[in-house]
């Protein structure tokens, strides 16, 4: 193993001081995605009832350390906890629990099977135990959306209460799944009742907090492995992989194509937004072009794949093109210069395996005409912004004139959505700006 490690240092050595020797420079993928390696994961798809084998004392400590952590804006939801605990404790917050007893797990069991198999009886089940009744006489009855949002996502994690939180955030990561599937894809109709029901509105936002949180607030970092997986076999049948403001979070993806020998075509339409610093990886300006005259053709990074594989992206043009104007975070309008630059991806032997290209612009319509030669990709906090009409601050896109057949992939979500899909979350995002009024599923990522 040491040796294999040892031969990637030397490969990447070799090529920075033949770099120099050329005037090009030469950096490693590390140098760029190093900060992200610990904190983005690829989430598998994950039955919600396979937490029931772990409901032991492992489970009830970290539980108990989620109520300890957070109790104070747990409190509004003492009911369902109590529920839960199998206790009925009259206090001002959620006590711990002693001991996972029977009791205890047919109450747990049957909620994770409602989560599995009936979201609807889930909802329902929430409201038997007091959720809306325990909404409407506390504090959270005038509360701002974030105790909202902090009560709601604080009580999903008590039901996924492991040790090991990569293994808690999967569950969590596809909970979040299946309550997007119920709202747009499965249920519409009983979803969009609920925009129109006050007393429904506790239950809603139940929805939406964690949908938030763990798709775009904290998920927006996190792939799904079924999108992976859906990406390679479309880049095995040769098709472009476009990602719609994807920024420089290709890293993975392609990663995953050279893990299989896919040979790739990544296309990144995004504006690279300079106050945006977070969401690129290290030094994304000298990606997108160096200071040389020509933006650094020749340029290198080497990516190590796995012990025994390296590519090496090799900058081949870069070609500027005029300006625009774009809205920043701080509220000015800044100019920006578009430019399209092309790395191509050679194994150790100097055989091209994939292209990636970073266009400079902003998305538009014409990006989301479907083609038997390319698939469409977008993250979850984007995907908000497609389906927002223009008035509301949406990005010009309007999904109704989609294809039929389109197949949009979205990085966190299981199964790619279809045009009516998009229709349905159009539609929720205008019911979200009448009396409901909480977070919108794209906004506020941390």
């Amino acid at each position: 193993m040491f040796k294999k490690i040892a031969f990637v240092i030397a490969l990447a050595f070799t090529h920075q001081l033949q770099a120099e020797h050329n005037g090009t420079q030469t950096k490693s993928a590390d140098d760029f995605f190093k900060r992200w390696s610990s904190w983005k994961k690829a989430f598998p798809e994950q039955a919600l009832t396979d937490i029931k084998s772990k409901l032991n004392q492992d489970f009830v400590n970290v539980h108990n350390a989620i109520i300890a952590e957070h109790g104070d804006s747990l409190a509004p939801l003492i009911p369902l906890i109590n529920h839960l605990h199998n206790t009925n404790h009259k206090t001002a917050k959620p006590t711990h629990m002693t001991r996972m007893t029977e009791s205890c797990k047919k109450r747990f069991n049957k909620v994770y099977d409602l989560l599995e198999q009936d979201t609807a009886g889930f909802l329902a089940h929430l409201d038997e135990i007091g959720l809306t009744k325990a909404v409407n006489e506390s504090s959270l009855a005038s509360a701002k959306s974030t105790e909202h949002i902090s009560a709601y996502t604080n009580f999903l994690k008590l039901l996924f209460s492991l040790k090991d939180k990569d293994e808690s955030d999967c569950y969590l990561f596809n909970a979040a799944n299946s309550f997007f599937e119920y709202c747009f894809v499965d249920h519409w109709d009983q979803c969009k009742s609920m925009f129109f029901e006050k007393q429904s509105y506790p239950l809603l936002k139940f929805l939406y907090a964690n949908m938030w949180l763990f798709l775009a607030g904290s998920g927006w970092r996190n792939w799904h492995q079924n999108t992976l997986d859906n990406l390679a076999t479309q880049a095995q049948k040769g098709k472009e992989i476009i990602y719609i403001a994807g920024g420089g979070d290709w890293d993975m993806l392609v990663k995953h194509l050279a893990e299989q020998d896919i040979p790739f075509n990544i296309t990144i339409i995004d504006p690279q937004l300079p106050t945006q610093p977070l969401y690129y990886p290290f030094d994304w300006e000298w990606i997108i072009a160096s200071s040389a005259d020509d933006g650094g053709i020749g340029d290198e990074i080497v990516y190590p794949i796995n012990e025994n594989k390296t590519i090496t992206l090799v900058r081949s043009n870069f070609q500027e093109g005029g300006f625009f104007h774009a809205h920043v975070s701080n509220g000015e309008m800044i100019p920006v210069v578009s430019s399209k630059t092309t790395w191509n991806a050679v194994d150790q032997s100097g055989k091209q395996v994939g292209t990636l290209t970073l266009d400079r612009r902003f998305c538009t319509q014409k990006d989301f005409e479907a083609g038997n030669d390319k698939a469409i990709l977008i993250s979850f906090n984007e995907l908000y912004f497609i389906t927002l009409t223009e008035y509301l601050g949406g990005w010009k896109i309007e999904t109704s004139k989609f294809d039929t057949d389109t197949n949009l992939f979205v990085k966190q979500l299981r199964k790619p959505l279809n045009k009516e899909t998009l229709k349905n979350l159009t539609q929720a995002n205008l019911y979200s700006y009448s009396d409901f009024q909480f977070i919108a599923l794209g906004t506020c990522v941390n």
